[in-house]
């Protein structure tokens, strides 16, 4: 199931593309098992993932920057 999940990102990047919109190119951000990060409020509360997540989101805002 994630790899169906991985072509169709590939291929909203490829339409995207030849739509000349701009897309973030890396990093990319795929959660398995979110399920086991989250308490049960819902909540992220495992410190490795807040601190991937941080982590993209900086990049995010940089690309963000450049326009």
């Amino acid at each position: 199931m994630a790899f169906r999940n991985e072509v169709k990102a590939v291929d909203a990047e490829q339409v995207l593309g030849f739509l000349n919109l701009f897309v973030l190119p890396q990093p990319e951000v795929y959660l398995g098992n979110i399920m086991n990060a989250l308490d049960e409020n819902g909540k992220l509360s495992n410190e490795n993932v807040q601190g991937f997540l941080d982590s993209f989101v900086g990049s995010f805002i940089q690309w963000i920057n450049k326009f």
